[in-house]
């Protein structure tokens, strides 16, 4: 290799970070620390697949809620980044809530975010919210239409399997027991089959489950994209509380950034 080019590969691998984080330096020994705590939706039915419903707001579930608060807080996050914006008034609610006048809603942003943004005095919380460009229904007709409806059943067979899980640990267990589940490689790795089989469904020159997952790929793009301007020392440790569904790729994007160090919620849900 010639001193030039060993000079310009040195500037690619030095820059690579840099570029990475829009200007952000960080070094080995010092990088930003995300962790994703993958949650199911505590109220919302507005899902393709959701869990039997609970009540959040019993004592024993809002005990339940506070030990997950507690070790949380082992990771001591400098900031808190959620998937609701509540209509972009997310910190008016936080504002409230801080000074006494609001009462938590029976909703993961509010019993978890918000309790523990409080105890670690933080004066915001972070929305990182991008709408979900999800919509399979084409490539459910094609399979139904091409004989490929054994694909379609099998994509969507890990989530049933999911939920079932989930509903079952939820009956027997606590909200600590029902996150630990949650955020284990198993059920990651179940949720996320949906769409590498969904990818599967179509022929020749058509490819509607591509089309599909491309949309919910995107989609979590632009959420990578909205955490990662929240970033602003290689000092900071961002808590990042979504949906379990999209933990996968967002995982999957931060171990990819060099400059980024992902850390597993289960070393504090342990």
């Amino acid at each position: 290799m010639s001193p030039k080019k060993a000079v310009f590969a040195l500037l690619l691998f030095v820059s690579a970070p840099t570029l990475a984080q829009s200007g952000l330096k960080s070094s080995a020994a010092s990088k930003p620390q995300i962790m994703v705590l993958g949650v199911f939706h505590l109220v919302s039915t507005n899902n393709m697949f959701t869990q039997k419903q609970i009540d959040t707001l019993t004592p024993e579930r809002q005990q339940e809620i506070r030990e997950v608060v507690e070790r949380l807080k082992a990771f001591h996050p400098t900031r808190i980044a959620v998937e609701h914006d509540y209509n972009g008034n997310l910190n008016e609610r936080y504002q409230r809530y801080l000074a006494g006048k609001y009462t938590l809603q029976p909703e993961e942003t509010d019993q978890y975010a918000f309790r523990l943004g409080k105890e670690l005095g933080l004066s915001q919380i972070d929305s990182i919210y991008y709408p979900v460009s999800f919509d399979p229904q084409k490539a459910e007709v094609y399979a139904n239409s091409h004989g490929q409806r054994a694909v379609w059943d099998a994509a969507l067979g890990g989530a049933h399997m999911l939920i079932e899980q989930l509903d079952n640990v939820l009956t027997h267990g606590t909200m600590l027991d029902a996150l630990r589940f949650l955020n284990s490689e198993s059920a990651i790795n179940l949720n996320a089959s949906m769409y590498a089989v969904l990818d599967r469904i179509g022929g020749g020159d058509e490819y509607p489950g591509s089309d599909a997952v491309s949309g919910w790929y995107g989609s979590n793009l632009h959420v990578f994209a909205n955490l990662v301007r929240l970033i602003a020392s290689p000092e900071d440790r961002v808590l990042v509380i979504y949906g379990q569904g999209h933990v996968s790729l967002l995982r999957s994007f931060i171990k990819g950034s060099p400059d980024l160090q992902y850390v597993d919620p289960l070393t504090v849900l342990k």
